[in-house]
Parts: C-alpha cells; sequence; structure tokens
C-alpha cells in the first residue's frame, strides 16, 4: 500500500477488513493490560499501563458478538506494538483461552527500550483498540 506498517494497521480500521463483526454491545473491544513481574496496570478505556524493561505485558481481550453477547471464539486478533521512532517493535496473534472466554497475549519487553509505546489490538474485521503502554528503565 505504499505506507509503513503503523500506518497500515491503523487503516485496517478504517477499511474494515474481513467480514466477521465481533465487538462488545457498547462497540468496544474490551480489552485488559494484567499486572505482570510487579508492574502492570488494568484498562479498558485506554488508561497507560507501565512496566519495567524486562516485564512481560500480560493481556486479554474479550470479543463479544454484538447480538447475542457471547464470546467470539473464532476471531483473529493481532497484537501490535509501535514507537514513533522506529515503527513496529512487535507484532503477534493472541490465543483463545476458554477458561476465561477471551484472547490471551504476552508482549516480552526486555529488548525495548524505555519510552511510551502504543499498543494496537486488532480484530479481522478491522475493530481496534490502542493503549499507550509506559516501558521505563529497570
Amino acid at each position: 500500500m505504499g505506507q509503513d506498517v503503523g500506518t497500515y494497521i491503523e487503516y485496517q480500521g478504517v477499511a474494515g477488513a474481513g467480514a466477521l463483526h465481533v465487538e462488545a454491545p457498547n462497540g468496544e473491544l474490551l480489552a485488559n493490560l494484567l499486572p505482570g513481574g510487579g508492574g502492570g496496570a488494568v484498562s479498558q478505556t485506554g488508561v497507560q499501563g507501565g512496566y519495567v524493561v524486562g516485564e512481560t505485558i500480560l493481556g486479554q481481550v474479550e470479543v463479544l458478538d454484538p447480538v447475542t453477547g457471547l464470546p467470539v471464539t473464532d476471531a483473529i486478533v493481532t497484537i501490535s506494538l509501535l514507537n514513533s521512532e522506529s515503527g513496529v517493535v512487535y507484532w503477534g496473534v493472541a490465543t483463545y483461552d476458554e477458561s476465561i472466554g477471551g484472547y490471551v497475549f504476552e508482549v516480552d519487553t526486555s529488548a525495548l527500550a524505555p519510552r511510551t509505546y502504543e499498543l494496537i489490538i486488532q480484530t479481522d474485521d478491522g475493530e481496534t483498540k490502542t493503549l499507550s503502554v509506559v516501558v521505563a528503565e529497570a
């Protein structure tokens, strides 16, 4: 598309990739950043999470069917971590965990420089949730 990966990821939310519409009844993905290694924060509204270099960012995402309100178990949920200087520093796919009824992911911060990152959680139909994550010096 002639764009950097970060711009492409943001474009997907506008273009509406895929056919499966998986958002919560209130129109949002429900995303939590969980404490990892003694740090972290919980966020459902984009409140910053804080970690120290070397801690693991643990997260879970609940994708709900807008009609039934039940968890969607077959979505593709991607996780991207970006910074303004070098673009994408992590990309992965969250896996569905039946015991919690949602998708889980882990991002290792040991190779990251201390700064604020944008964590972008996206479903295969283009629904996007962006959270700010601060990774501080150890």
